[in-house]
């Protein structure tokens, strides 16, 4: 696997075109905000590793050429339920965008990772890897006859150097949220929220690392229970790069749930107070998702390639508090 420096880029100049409107009903009761944007940003620029062959070291600045993010954003929120006992608030947030090269500047592509890649026509750091489309298992467990789509909707083998074809993008295409606040008798408050991210891939490190690279995988040891093309990917990607290790990243997580209560007048001038409460809460209480690693909303990238990868990296802790709170 070849390792390309990336430099962070530079802000070019923006193009903005925004509408949206605010949509109050039933005395506010329920709301809506909603924006559309269609943003486009020229002369941006980034930095490129000098070829060796020039002769000299270091890096050069190239002109991007034009990148265009479009997309909106939905916040409503509703006051369910109103009455002297209970009140029960709901929020939902939506948000959406597309990102996509539209003009890069220089020929071919921008190399910024082990598979990423700025390409016109394209989102921004896109995954791009060789795609196995077949292949046979033999009696030993071993793949063969592999075969590798060509980039034009056919399909070749995978020993003739095969195109390397647009996999996914490291940023969603959909994020937001759900949250909520019940009170009761205007003592108890429960307040929740998940959110969501949807549409991001990640490189994952540990496949390589451990299938591909070390065979040292479940699959390397019992190919005949996975897909025939994931066996394949595995035995052959330790010298190269297959969608295998590219994976889809979406997930909704439990971010935070709390219940807090405060204490009668009575109760906190024991205390000396005049006002107090007592709450627990936890946070990074569960996630749903299909990614097959540690956790999908951990990346990170180094200082040598472009990947956003989970290697060598926590994911997000399980918390949990304990608060009290006196109002002198």
């Amino acid at each position: 696997m070849g390792v390309v420096d990336i430099v962070p880029a530079a802000v070019g100049q923006d193009s903005v075109h925004e509408m949206g409107f605010d949509l109050g009903m039933f005395r506010d009761r329920f709301t809506v905000d909603f924006t559309y944007y269609n943003q486009k940003t020229t002369d941006a620029i980034l930095s490129r590793n000098v070829a060796p062959s020039t002769g000299f070291s270091g890096s050069q600045f190239v002109n991007v050429g034009e990148v265009a993010n479009s997309g909106f954003e939905v916040g409503i929120q509703a006051l369910a339920i109103d009455s002297r006992k209970v009140d029960w608030e709901l929020g939902f947030t939506f948000n959406t965008n597309h990102n996509e090269i539209t003009e890069l500047g220089i020929d071919g592509w921008l190399d910024i990772g082990w598979t990423t890649r700025h390409q016109e026509g394209y989102p921004v750091a896109s995954f791009f890897a060789a795609e196995i489309v077949s292949a046979e298992l033999d009696a030993d467990g071993t793949a063969i006859n592999l075969m590798c789509d060509d980039g034009n909707g056919g399909s070749m083998s995978c020993d003739d150097s095969p195109s390397w074809v647009y996999q996914s993008q490291p940023s969603p295409d959909v994020l937001g949220s759900i949250n909520t606040m019940v009170s009761i008798l205007d003592r108890v408050r429960i307040r929740g929220l998940v959110d969501f991210m949807v549409g991001q891939s990640k490189y994952v490190t540990d496949r390589w690392n451990r299938c591909a690279w070390i065979q040292n995988c479940e699959i390397n040891v019992y190919p005949e229970r996975f897909d025939v093309r994931d066996v394949a990917a595995a035995q052959n990607g330790g010298a190269n790069e297959f969608g295998y290790t590219i994976q889809d990243a979406s997930f909704a997580r439990f971010r935070e749930l709390s219940i807090e209560y405060s204490f009668p007048d009575s109760w906190a001038s024991v205390l000396r107070a005049r006002s107090g409460s007592i709450s627990i809460g936890g946070r990074n209480l569960g996630v749903w998702t299909k990614y097959p690693d540690l956790d999908p909303e951990t990346a990170h990238t180094n200082g040598s390639v472009g990947e956003p990868e989970d290697q060598s990296i926590l994911p997000p802790l399980r918390q949990f508090s304990f608060t009290i709170r006196l109002g002198y």
